[in-house]
């Protein structure tokens, strides 16, 4: 049940910019349910695992899509997203990387590189010098 589950959010993240403001603020308990489904995947099985790693990215893409809405910008011209994520959701995601780049699976791993790849620009601050 977790797995479909986790697949419905993971396609309603990535639909369209009106669902993607929906689920957003979600964010840190998405990465929470991905996080557990990492805990308790499959022991033969890399599927569950994988779908996972794939939904936590769904949500970082539409947390970095709601961001750049609101700022009035595509989002392309700017590597850098900060405030996109909750400080709670990022910390999550730092645990959730942590665990799947742990993983025996290459699937699993390589679903934790992209997302560490997607997380990196929300991880910059603009700490004001002076």
């Amino acid at each position: 049940v977790r797995l479909a589950a986790l697949q419905v959010v993971g396609r309603v993240c990535s639909l369209n910019i009106d669902l993607a403001k929906r689920t957003a603020p979600y964010a840190w308990e998405i990465l929470q349910c991905c996080h557990k489904g990492l805990l308790s995947g499959g022991a033969g099985e890399p599927g569950h695992r994988a779908a996972c790693v794939k939904t936590a990215c769904c949500v970082v893409i539409s947390c970095r899509k709601v961001a750049s809405g609101v700022r009035g910008g595509d989002g392309a011209d700017s590597f850098s997203v900060p405030g996109a994520m909750e400080e709670r959701a990022v910390q999550e995601g730092i645990k959730f990387i942590k665990r799947a780049t742990s993983d025996k699976y290459p699937e699993v791993r390589l679903g934790a590189a992209m997302f560490a790849g997607l997380i990196a620009p929300m991880l910059i601050r603009n700490i004001p010098t002076g």
